[in-house]
């Protein structure tokens, strides 16, 4: 029998309160040298790297992608800013000629070619200004609106409109980047990145897994001792290909991976923990992009569950966790909604997460709560 739970944070009951503090007790004196692992899942780009980010972070433990000196750094957000603007101006460029448009102007040209010849090590302060430059004209904010969410942005359209704001930054070689700078940069994750912390007494080690599609073959040596499984997809991509594989839909590819993983039998009574990440960019992107013109079965879905009346994003989220809750083989699942960009949201579902481990782990040692 599985057991699905949608989390909604809210004042605790007193009944929640003393069980809260029961488990922190039992914690203390029972589990100070309990050590759990935690899976971080999904396809690419999910947020799965910010997430263990925000996490270390906050309880000062180890992560290796703070290990990068603020020269690495430097030189690797220069390449985010540079990578997204070549393909917003590539991308501009085939809309032009599809639409016939003279496009771009002289000045603008001139510009282009020298962020086009760009790299992080030459950067200088002048192409730094042409690129704030280029991404004042208006076909250029008209590309960007149309197809950013398309082109596998680095950090994706609002991650490209961080960079661009402080790009002339980046360009000074005395720069030194910001905690801000060092969560939002984006360096592809390649193989298994551990992470450890202490928490309540206990150590928990968070595997950040590459998403990737040739990743994935990697996933299963990471498989054994583990607690839980959080499971991230972004539900601002619903209508986005793969990065690795644009004709492949990237809601629908991480529908099958987590059908595929639930059903695996090294995780028979291990919680699976999904995360729909990027919340705050939903509802303007649902604006844009409806459901209905993605997935043929949600109209049907809401006539059926009489949702008419709801906000889109509501209806939006029920319909994932429909689909979610179908394709789940494994035992006990619950939802939550987060912005991994945001470190308020992200230590709300861990602590929620932690207790839900915790509880788990000591039911299954006998202990009681009442």
């Amino acid at each position: 029998v599985s057991v699905v739970l949608r989390m909604c944070f809210s004042t605790k009951s007193d009944e929640n309160s003393r069980q809260s503090k029961a488990i922190d007790k039992e914690l203390k004196t029972k589990n100070k040298t309990q050590q759990h692992k935690i899976l971080l899942l999904g396809t690419g780009n999910s947020g799965k790297s910010t997430f263990s980010k925000q996490i270390t972070s906050k309880f000062g433990g180890s992560n290796p992608h703070f290990q990068t000196t603020n020269e690495e750094l430097l030189l690797s957000l220069r390449e985010n800013t540079l990578t997204g603007m070549n393909k917003i101006l590539a991308e501009a460029t085939k809309k032009a000629t599809r639409e016939g448009k003279k496009w771009p102007h002289s000045e603008l040209s001139a510009g282009m070619t020298a962020i086009e010849g760009a790299t992080p090590e030459t950067l200088t302060p002048d192409i730094a200004n042409y690129i704030v430059s280029a991404c004042k004209d208006s076909f250029v904010v008209e590309t960007l609106e149309a197809y950013g969410d398309q082109l596998a942005i680095p950090g994706g359209a609002d991650g490209f409109h961080f960079f661009i704001s402080n790009i002339t930054k980046y360009a000074d070689d005395n720069y030194q980047p910001t905690a801000e700078d060092r969560l939002r940069n984006r360096v592809k994750t390649s193989g298994i990145i551990e992470s450890k912390f202490m928490c309540n007494g206990v150590e928990f080690i968070i595997c950040d897994v590459a998403g990737q599609r040739s990743e994935r073959r990697k996933w299963i040596h990471c498989f054994n001792s583990v607690s839980a499984v959080i499971y991230l997809t972004s539900v601002n991509e619903y209508d986005v290909g793969l990065e690795e594989a644009s004709h492949q839909n990237s809601f629908t590819d991480s529908i099958q991976q987590w059908k595929v993983i639930t059903d695996l039998q090294c995780f028979k009574n291990i919680p699976f923990i999904v995360f729909f990440n990027k919340f705050d960019l939903l509802e303007d992107k649902l604006k844009r992009s409806p459901l209905s013109k993605v997935f043929r079965d949600y109209d049907l879905f809401i006539q059926q569950e009489n949702r008419a009346n709801d906000s889109e994003v509501d209806k939006a989220i029920d319909y994932f966790e429909g689909v979610f809750t179908k394709n789940f083989g494994g035992e006990f699942c619950e939802f939550h909604t987060t912005c991994a960009l945001d470190p308020d949201s992200c230590i709300k579902v861990f602590e929620s997460v932690q207790r839900s481990i915790l509880q788990r782990s000591l039911e299954a040692s006998g202990l009681s709560l009442d």
